[in-house]
């Protein structure tokens, strides 16, 4: 004869593993890290400027580019070249690899051949203007010539374009004419936005009768809360029309930003305020300057890194002169973005930028960083050094 249990057993057995089920689905948890992915943008003609929601990343080929989980808009544009725009959705813990070819604008450049001046957007693109805070992000660009180095003493101006409503520059000026520093870089001593939305900023460089524009997309906001509420109108109309080439709007990651809960903070300050998650201010995170220090490559060490950098909110960017064992310097690009004390970088070193001929250089990594120290580690390909993998430690 079987027996059955208790109608009370039973009902006790459902209240423990309910309870236990319960406990463990409600029990707190940790402070979730930020998820991320990773992309890989490869194009056709290869040595494109690639941007990522706005910010300098490198140029083509990238590889394991490390990127939150979401949508995020990538740009990729190449002298002689239409732009090419879309929007990328990232998925948490995995790759994706997209292929861009370009079309060519009006006849192809000769084979082999770069145009002997160029313009590069660091700092400004997209960026997201909050008129009642007087807050505005200045355009910062760099010069290169035609092996994408820096050029020093070119004579660069600025136009805004979009009428007399919408900013202004120091002193009231539409135009100004900044010259390049040691770092190719010239950038406006003041921005201000007067008027709410998009407008254009027209750059061109001018070096020994060689010539180069490029155009700087903003847009300006009464109150961030304004600008917050644009988040889902401008992520429906950018992914409306993600295969085309790309024109003014914001930056998702600014917009988000912004949606977060920093509002009526300047959205292009120098410095980063790092917050726990009770929301309260532990430090503020200033990484501009220069931190130099040591790295060890595949076990090998000796070598070392001299970076040169410059923050804007959770944004970085800069240079990196370094060695790499046994026999590469170079002079790289650095950008990445801050998340709370965690820096996700990559370095890009074109051809040309390294003592061995012919080499490239592609970097990715996270470091962990303090006002005085950045400490962590990378990984990436070039076409001089056999492996890539290796850890480091600067000091401002």
């Amino acid at each position: 004869m079987i027996r059955r249990p208790a109608l009370h057993s039973v009902f006790a057995l459902w209240f423990v593993v309910g309870s236990v089920s319960h406990a463990l689905g409600s029990a707190p948890r940790p402070a979730d890290a930020v998820a991320t992915g990773t992309l890989i943008i490869a194009s056709d003609p290869v040595r494109a400027v690639v941007y990522v929601d706005g910010r300098f990343v490198g140029q083509t080929p990238i590889d394991e580019l490390r990127l939150p989980a979401g949508d995020h808009r990538v740009r990729v544009t190449k002298d002689g070249y239409l732009e090419n725009g879309r929007i990328v959705t990232i998925a948490a813990n995995k790759s994706r690899a997209i292929q861009i070819r370009l079309t060519a604008r009006g006849p192809a450049a000769p084979s082999g051949q770069s145009p002997p001046l160029k313009i590069v957007v660091v700092e400004g693109e997209d960026a997201v203007n909050i008129i009642d805070k007087k807050t505005a992000v200045k355009p910062t660009v760099e010069v290169r010539d035609r092996n994408d180095l820096p050029v020093a003493g070119a004579s660069v101006v600025f136009l805004i374009d979009g009428g007399r409503s919408t900013a202004s520059f120091a002193g009231g000026l539409r135009q100004l004419t900044v010259t390049t520093d040691s770092l190719g870089r010239a950038t406006t001593t003041e921005l201000s936005p007067l008027g709410k939305g998009a407008f254009r900023i027209q750059v061109r460089a001018a070096y020994q009768g060689q010539t180069a524009s490029a155009t700087i997309h903003q847009t300006n906001f009464a109150t961030a809360a304004q600008a917050a509420q644009a988040t889902q109108s401008s992520a429906a109309g950018q992914g409306a029309s993600s295969a085309g080439s790309s024109g003014g709007g914001l930056s998702a990651g600014a917009i988000a930003g912004i949606a977060a809960g920093v509002a009526g903070a300047a959205v292009g300050a120098s410095a980063f305020a790092h917050r726990d998650a009770s929301g309260a201010q532990t430090e503020t995170l200033n990484l501009t300057g220069a931190y130099t220090g040591t790295v060890t490559v595949s076990g090998s060490p000796g070598g070392s890194m001299a970076w040169n950098l410059r923050q804007s909110g959770t944004m970085v960017t800069g240079t990196d002169n370094g060695f790499l064992p046994p026999i590469t310097t170079y002079n790289g690009i650095v950008s990445g973005t801050l998340s709370g004390t965690t820096l996700t970088f990559s370095i890009s070193v074109p051809a040309g930028a390294a003592s061995t001929p012919g080499c490239t250089i592609n970097m990715n990594g996270t470091a962990d960083v303090t006002n005085s120290t950045i400490s962590g580690s990378f990984s990436g390909t070039s076409t001089c050094l056999n492996s890539l993998n290796g850890v480091f430690t600067l000091r401002k």
